[in-house]
C-alpha cells in the first residue's frame, strides 16, 4: 500500500506545511518578549530592537529545527546512549546559539559591546540554550509519541473495518445460497402442477436475484426498496401456497426513506412461513410493519401461525443478528417472541438514518 505524504513526513521527522506554520508562528511570542525585554537595557528605537530579536530568536529557532531532525535520527537508540548525546547537543546547541548573539552585538554596536554584554549575560545566554534545546526535545517527541498513538488507533481502525466486511462478506456467502435454495426448491414444487405460474415465479426469482446481486450487504438502502425485495419474495411464496398464503404491508411513509441494511426483512419472512404457517393446513397471514418512534427506526415481521417461530432462530436469523450488530453495534435491537395475534413476531429496532438529497441507496 503507498505511504501518504503525511505518513512520510511522519517517518522523515519533519511536519508538513501545516506544521512549519506553526512552529513558525509559535516563536513569534518569543521574539515579541525578547524585543520588549530588551528594551530596559539598550537606549535604542523599538524596530532596532526588534530587528535583533528576530535575528537572535530566529537562530534558536533554525537551530531548533536542527534539533528536532536529530532528535528523530536518535530516538531509536537506548537511553544509554541517547542521554550523553543530548547532553552534548544541547551544549553545542547552546553555544552556538550565544555565539550567534555576541555575533550579532558586535556587528551592530562593536567589539567592546559585545564582550560587555557577554561578560553580564553570556552565562544567562547559555543557560537559556540549553533550556530552549530540552523545550524543543520533549515537545519533538511529544509530538512523534501523538502521531504513533494516532497511526496505532488508525491502524486498529482499519484492522476492525477489515474484520467487519469480512464478517459481512461471510453472512453474504452464508444468505445467498440459503435464499436461492428455498427459492428454486419453492418454483421446482410448482413446476409440475402450473407451468404458467411456474414462468411467473421465474420472473419473480430473476428481480430477486438482481436485487440480492445489486447490493452487498455492506451498503444501506431504502426501506422501500427492501419492502419491494420482501413483497416479491412473499409473491413468490404465494404461487407455491395459493390461498394458503396472504400478507400485509403496512409501513408508515416517512420510515420507508430510512436506510437500512439490505437482507434484514427476507430472513424473518422465511422464518414465518416455513416454521408458522406452513405446518398449518390453513395456513395463515405474515404482516410487516415499520414506525418511526422519535430518532429509531421499528420494524418487524409477525405471523398468525403455530407460535413456534423461534424454532427457526437459525442460520438466516443469525445472518440477520450479525447485519445489525455489525451497522449498528450496541444500538440496534433484535427481539424475538409470540405475537399479539398468537403466532410469533421478531422485531428490529435501528437508529433512523434518513436518506439524504442524492438517493445513494436508492435502486
Amino acid at each position: 500500500m503507498p505511504v501518504s505524504q503525511r505518513e512520510s513526513e511522519v517517518r522523515g521527522g519533519l511536519p508538513g506545511p501545516r506544521g512549519w506554520l506553526i512552529y513558525a508562528v509559535a516563536w513569534t511570542p518569543v521574539v515579541l518578549l525578547y524585543a520588549l525585554a530588551t528594551r530596559n537595557h539598550a537606549d535604542l528605537p523599538f524596530i532596532y530592537l526588534l530587528l535583533s530579536a528576530i535575528v537572535v530568536i530566529g537562530a534558536a529557532a533554525v537551530g531548533g529545527v536542527l534539533v528536532w531532525m536529530a532528535t528523530t535520527r536518535l530516538e531509536s537508540l537506548p537511553w544509554q546512549r541517547l542521554l550523553p548525546l543530548h547532553l552534548g547537543l544541547a551544549a553545542l546547541y547552546a553555544l552556538g546559539w550565544t555565539a550567534v548573539q555576541a555575533g550579532w552585538i558586535w556587528l551592530v554596536g562593536g567589539s567592546t559591546i559585545a564582550r560587555a554584554v557577554m561578560r553580564v549575560a553570556g552565562i544567562w545566554q547559555s543557560f537559556t540554550g540549553l533550556w530552549i534545546y530540552a523545550l524543543i526535545v520533549g515537545v519533538a517527541y511529544l509530538v512523534r509519541t501523538a502521531e504513533r498513538l494516532r497511526e496505532r488507533e488508525l491502524a486498529a481502525t482499519r484492522a476492525e473495518l477489515a474484520a467487519m466486511r469480512a464478517r459481512l462478506d461471510v453472512v453474504r456467502s452464508q444468505l445467498n445460497p440459503h435464499f436461492l435454495f428455498n427459492s428454486l426448491h419453492s418454483l421446482s414444487a410448482l413446476i409440475p402442477r402450473d407451468p404458467a405460474l411456474a414462468g411467473e415465479a421465474v420472473e419473480r426469482l430473476g428481480e430477486l436475484l438482481r436485487y440480492a446481486l445489486e447490493y452487498r450487504v455492506a451498503d444501506l438502502v431504502r426501506l422501500e426498496d427492501e419492502l419491494d425485495f420482501a413483497e416479491n419474495y412473499l409473491e413468490l411464496e404465494a404461487l407455491r401456497f395459493g390461498d394458503r398464503l396472504g400478507y400485509e404491508i403496512g409501513v408508515e411513509p416517512e420510515a420507508r426513506r430510512v436506510l437500512v441494511p439490505p437482507f434484514i426483512l427476507q430472513p424473518l419472512i422465511e422464518n414465518s412461513i416455513r416454521h408458522g404457517l406452513a405446518p398449518r393446513p390453513g395456513g395463515g397471514m405474515v404482516r410487516i410493519y415499520g414506525r418511526l418512534s422519535g430518532r429509531e427506526l421499528e420494524v418487524g415481521v409477525e405471523d398468525d401461525g403455530t407460535g413456534i417461530g423461534d424454532a427457526g432462530l437459525g442460520l438466516g436469523l443469525d445472518g440477520v443478528r450479525t447485519l445489525l450488530e455489525v451497522h449498528y453495534g450496541s444500538a440496534a435491537r433484535f427481539e424475538a417472541g409470540p405475537a399479539p395475534t398468537g403466532g410469533f413476531s421478531v422485531a428490529i429496532v435501528v437508529p433512523a438514518q434518513r436518506e439524504e438529497a442524492t438517493d445513494a441507496g436508492s435502486k
